[in-house]
């Protein structure tokens, strides 16, 4: 027995073909879109003489010959310039940073000529997804801890938090204890309807010391004040803000 196709289910086979074949083109190029992560470093001011470029953490610029040359940079998304290699571990070296989507500045004088490493945060995919990132010094320096989802307890059990910085559109709860409880802070957006970055660069003069949980959401009224930074501006320390 020979089944015909009957014409007009054919056609929606066809349309529904060509939906799908549209949706995944959709797709691949959402996703090919999304601005990675990267920065470019330039030997001279506004953006001239030499450069290279970074899409990933570099912790020792004499490895790629450019110690201590970087005079202006462009950026997408949300990357740090140190003035000591390995992210300034002891906490004690000049930070710089710089946001936004293809946005160049000239490195400030007390950083020119000084970046010794350099990192971003965030999803590397997509600098606006939600997250949190937790420094064990001030500025952004030392060991880092990273996550787009609530911890009830973390894997280390604790961080030192001296510095953090957030993205997307959440809130953050930090917490002095495991399982949401103990002292709590409330980390808020900068703008949370343009996504723009929460820098927070002194969180010990808000009180906080160890962190053992955090979550999505305002769950204290201990708000700490994010450092107010122009889209697409960047900041920095000085050797008396972080001297504590």
């Amino acid at each position: 027995m020979v089944r015909k196709l009957n014409p007009s289910r054919a056609k929606n086979k066809t349309n529904v073909l060509i939906v799908l074949h549209s949706c995944v083109v959709i797709l691949l190029f959402a996703r090919c879109c999304l601005s990675s992560q990267n920065i470019k470093l330039f030997s001279d001011a506004d953006m001239k003489g030499f450069s290279i470029n970074f899409n990933d953490y570099d912790e020792n610029l004499t490895r790629v010959e450019f110690n201590d040359i970087a005079t202006s940079a462009c950026v997408n998304g949300i990357w740090f310039l140190y003035e000591q290699p390995k992210f300034g571990p002891d906490g004690n070296g000049f930070v710089e940073f710089a946001w936004g989507d293809d946005h160049c500045f000239n490195i400030d004088p007390i950083v020119d000529n000084k970046v010794s490493s350099v990192k971003y945060a965030g999803n590397f995919h997509d600098w606006r997804q939600d997250m949190i990132t937790l420094y064990t010094h001030h500025w952004f320096q030392g060991d880092e801890l990273y996550d787009e989802t609530d911890q009830r307890v973390l894997p280390a059990g604790e961080i030192i938090a001296k510095s953090a910085v957030i993205a997307g559109l959440s809130n953050w709860t930090i917490y002095e204890e495991k399982e949401y409880t103990g002292q709590a802070w409330c980390l808020q957006p900068q703008d949370a309807t343009g996504a723009a970055p929460g820098f927070f660069t002194e969180l010990a003069k808000e009180g906080v010391t160890v962190v053992r949980s955090f979550r999505k959401g305002c769950d204290s009224d201990r708000i700490p004040k994010a450092l107010q930074v122009t889209k697409s501006e960047q900041g920095k320390n000085d050797h008396e803000q972080n001297c504590c």
